[in-house]
């Protein structure tokens, strides 16, 4: 995804926008992924979540960073074992993305019946079991991310 699609609401108007990565390392297009925002607390950044979908027929993992306003993708080094397309994902008390439904493999067409809930910390890129949210949780923008970009 070396260019996003931008579209302006207040002109009705779409625009190209060139992204950059580091070692020219980008997503690969894919349909069917979920996505949630982070926000610095601070408003100096705003992070795109994208996880799973399909590349070119293929299940595809992982989870890609883009970052805003400078349009850089990140790659974490999250696992693909969670992988699954036409899912669903959603943040919780702004730390946690739920992943949850969808179809983990592409060559079964129904959907996970159990809801497959799977939970990503987004402060430290990893899979967890559990979430304590009992506290007043807010979001930290992961190091990976300002190392790449800068600020904290």
């Amino acid at each position: 995804m070396r260019n996003v699609h931008v579209y302006d609401a207040a002109s009705a108007t779409w625009y190209v926008q060139p992204t950059t990565a580091d070692n020219d390392l980008f997503p690969p297009d894919r349909t069917e992924a979920c996505a949630v925002v982070g926000t610095a607390t601070d408003k100096s950044s705003y992070n795109i979540y994208v996880h799973g979908g399909v590349t070119n027929g293929t299940l595809d993992g992982g989870l890609w960073i883009l970052t805003l306003p400078s349009f850089h993708w990140i790659h974490s080094d999250i696992g693909t074992e969670n992988a699954r397309a036409g899912h669903t994902c959603s943040k919780v008390h702004e730390a946690f993305m739920i992943v949850y439904r969808g179809i983990p493999n592409l060559g079964d067409a129904k959907c996970d019946q159990y809801a497959g809930i799977k939970i990503v910390d987004l402060e430290t890129l990893e899979w967890v079991t559990k979430m304590d949210v009992t506290t007043n949780m807010v979001y930290k923008v992961p190091a990976k991310v300002y190392k790449a970009i800068g600020g904290r």
